[in-house]
């Protein structure tokens, strides 16, 4: 071990739900929530390459618990951050990006999804950049079916693509006309800008939701979906790109049997399983929330 680090203290009331990514620099930096303030506020930490702390950064927010979702640092070392339930608005502006300075300062701050038809709809888990520094936030959104009882809305797969100054470029609900169920946590871009997303179909009532992967083109049209695994409940819940051709996903299923499992998927393109590998859980449930890449593939 060449150093170990503890975050927080007794007067802090706790530290949760950490991110960490390595920065340019060689340091690091922390995305988590603070209960020092009383209700749940996100906090951003940088640390330098020895873990010492260079800044801290808590988003307050009175009245309502907040969630941290996304860091991303950008190519001029600023960071992008993806919050929800910030503000005073929490029924109608619940998805917030941070544009934050090297130093912790805000440069500025957007709310996104405000062309949402009705209060409480909204829900954005990730946020990820491509090549030309444009990020997509992917989540699930509650959505009148066309020409069906207004009075009930159906959950959507959400994707939304804005510019590096979190300007909206386009946003797609998946399956709007179709009555598609579900919604996407996580995707990924590939050299070619096409989106590779993952969630959940949760149109099957009688057999339980499946872990579905979604395609759209760089302009957000839909390409395909297409169920994983049939079972008997789960989804999908990470995704890596290897190379423009392979995908890398990982899901949790529960079997006829009732039992809850783990899988990582080796996927082409075409959602079409190369290779698999499945993990019996002694819980009755859980969820891989974060999988990386290594250098050795």
């Amino acid at each position: 071990m060449l150093w170990q680090k503890t975050i927080g203290d007794e007067s802090d009331n706790g530290v949760d739900g950490t991110q960490v990514q390595q920065t340019f620099d060689g340091g690091y930096i922390l995305f988590s929530g603070t209960y020092k303030y009383g209700y749940r506020n996100v906090m951003l930490m940088k640390l330098n390459a020895c873990g010492e702390k260079q800044w801290n950064k808590v988003f307050i927010s009175q009245g309502e618990s907040q969630f941290n979702y996304s860091v991303q640092q950008m190519p001029d070392s600023s960071y992008l951050i993806q919050l929800a339930y910030w503000g005073d608005d929490l029924a109608n502006k619940r998805i917030w990006l941070f544009k934050i300075d090297a130093n912790g300062e805000i440069l500025w701050k957007k709310v996104q999804a405000q062309w949402t038809l009705g209060t409480n709809a909204e829900e954005g888990y990730q946020t990820i950049k491509n090549y030309a520094n444009e990020y997509l936030i992917s989540g699930r959104y509650y959505e009148w079916e066309p020409g069906y009882d207004t009075n009930a809305r159906w959950v959507r797969p959400m994707f939304i693509k804005v510019d590096s100054n979190g300007n909206e470029i386009w946003h797609r609900l998946w399956g709007v006309g179709e009555f598609y169920v579900g919604g996407a946590i996580e995707a990924v871009f590939n050299s070619n800008n096409f989106i590779y997303g993952v969630g959940t179909d949760e149109a099957d009532e009688e057999w339980g939701d499946d872990p579905s992967l979604f395609k759209l083109d760089p302009s957000g049209n839909q390409v395909f979906q297409k169920d994983l695994i049939e079972a008997n409940g789960g989804g999908s819940s990470t995704i890596n790109i290897l190379e423009d051709s392979i995908l890398f996903i990982s899901a949790t299923i529960r079997d006829w049997n009732d039992s809850v499992n783990l899988m990582v998927l080796k996927t082409d393109t075409n959602g079409t399983i190369l290779n698999s590998q499945e993990f019996l859980l002694d819980i009755d449930n859980g969820a891989i929330s974060s999988s990386l890449v290594t250098h050795d593939g």
